[in-house]
C-alpha cells in the first residue's frame, strides 16, 4: 500500500532520510502494544484489513451475535 502514497506524506519535504521500519513509527497502534510490536504477525502490508497468520478465534471466540456479524 505504501507504493501509492506520496513520499512527502511521511518524509519531510526535501529531506528523504531513512525512516524507522516499525509500523508504529508512522501509524497509531490501535492495540496499544497488547499484540506485540510486529504488525505483520496478523496483518499484510498490502491490506491491513485482512488478517493473516492466525485465527481470530484464538483470542476472541466468535460466539452469540459475533458469530453472525460481518467483521467489517
Amino acid at each position: 500500500k505504501h507504493v501509492g502514497v506520496d513520499c512527502v506524506k511521511c518524509h519531510e519535504q526535501g529531506r528523504f532520510k531513512p525512516l524507522e521500519l516499525a509500523c508504529v513509527s508512522c501509524h497509531t497502534d490501535p492495540h496499544r502494544g497488547d499484540q506485540g510490536e510486529s504488525c505483520t504477525t496478523c496483518h499484510s502490508t498490502s491490506s491491513w484489513k485482512s488478517l493473516v497468520g492466525r485465527e481470530h478465534t484464538e483470542r476472541f471466540p466468535l460466539v452469540g451475535m459475533h458469530a453472525a456479524t460481518p467483521c467489517a
